[in-house]
């Protein structure tokens, strides 16, 4: 198979497992004060229990979203990957700076990966 006609049938086989749940759960991991910070989990609409990957956008730590990366050309982002290659991928949201502090933030992610070593989405 040439690249060409794999990466177009790993972006169709990744949209697919997206597509699977129809589309992802978002949950709220956790609230501080009236902030409620969210996470999507995609890929877990089976009932298996499968290995997963928790996603942190990128940004600065003062910009950026839980949205998983889209990539405009047919070439699949890693995250289509993950999904293709049947893992869950959790994508989490943090409070962002400079209203929040460096420390704030990095316990905004410890508090994800607690939430999804301990519940997640069960």
């Amino acid at each position: 198979m040439d690249r060409r006609t794999w990466a177009k049938a790993l972006a169709g086989a990744a949209v697919a497992a997206r597509g699977a749940e129809g589309g992802p759960k978002t949950y709220t991991f956790k609230t501080v004060g009236d902030c409620e910070i969210k996470a999507d989990v995609h890929g877990a609409g089976d009932g298996v229990r499968r290995p997963g990957v928790m996603w942190i956008h990128g940004g600065a730590l003062i910009m950026g979203s839980r949205a998983l990366p889209r990539q405009p050309r047919k070439i699949p982002v890693v995250t289509d990957l993950f999904l293709k290659a049947g893992y869950v991928v959790v994508s989490i949201d943090y409070r962002l700076a400079p209203e929040t502090k460096l420390a704030q933030i990095i316990e905004d992610v410890q508090d994800a990966w607690r939430w999804v070593r301990k519940q997640g989405p069960k």
